[in-house]
């Protein structure tokens, strides 16, 4: 985002649209001129796609849970294509939603600076708005976040308990413990669900406030 050099009403006027341009949130990188700038409004469409694809691989990772629970000695092969896809979306998932958020903190704070010294109502309240959309994409990550963690940590020990023998007297993995777990996958779905709407409806205040 550029700053003006003094902050004024004159100064201010312009970085209210600058600020929405850069996606309410999350999204503009570099200068404003460059040419390889996002669009406006891509940092959200770019964070529902993240979300969208963790859905996915968390969803493929419940469906192979429920197969192995009513047919085990069939789901195993399946069991392990969702375990590594899932594992590899998580990574990729994290580490870009961490950086949208945390372009998406920088811009509201660069913004939040030049309204210091301005008396503009309207503008602070603007974004006030926009950044209590930000805070609640912020919360509903997290949320995901820890919920898919001890998700993530009981399906890696479930599956090391499948590849180990078992001892005397030791329990095998049970259909109950896939119900258990593919219970599980489904919080982590409802808190992707949560989020996608958090998304949404900052779309819409981002379209509404540009107009």
């Amino acid at each position: 985002m550029k700053t003006c050099g003094a902050k004024s009403r004159a100064c201010v006027a312009p970085l209210l649209p600058c600020s929405l341009a850069c996606l309410l949130l999350v999204g503009c990188a570099g200068h404003s001129d460059s040419p390889s700038s996002p669009r406006p409004g891509s940092g959200i469409a770019e964070f529902r796609e993240v979300t969208r694809q963790a859905h996915r691989a968390v969803a493929a990772m419940v469906d192979s849970l429920r197969a192995a629970a009513r047919e085990p000695n069939r789901a195993n092969a399946e069991f392990d294509r969702a375990l590594n896809d899932l594992e590899l979306t998580s990574v990729k998932a994290r580490a870009r939603a961490e950086a949208l958020i945390a372009r998406g903190q920088n811009y509201f704070d660069e913004w939040k600076e030049d309204l210091t010294d301005t008396d503009q109502s309207s503008t602070q309240a603007d974004y006030n708005r926009l950044y209590n959309h930000f805070a609640l994409i912020r919360e509903r990550a997290g949320e995901v976040r820890d919920e898919f963690r001890p998700f993530m940590a009981s399906l890696r020990l479930f599956r090391a308990r499948l590849n180990q023998p078992t001892a005397p007297g030791a329990a095998n993995p049970t259909s109950s413990d896939q119900s258990a777990l593919a219970a599980s996958g489904l919080r982590v779905l409802e808190n992707l669900d949560s989020l996608s709407a958090a998304l949404n409806a900052a779309e819409a205040e981002l379209q509404h406030a540009s107009k």
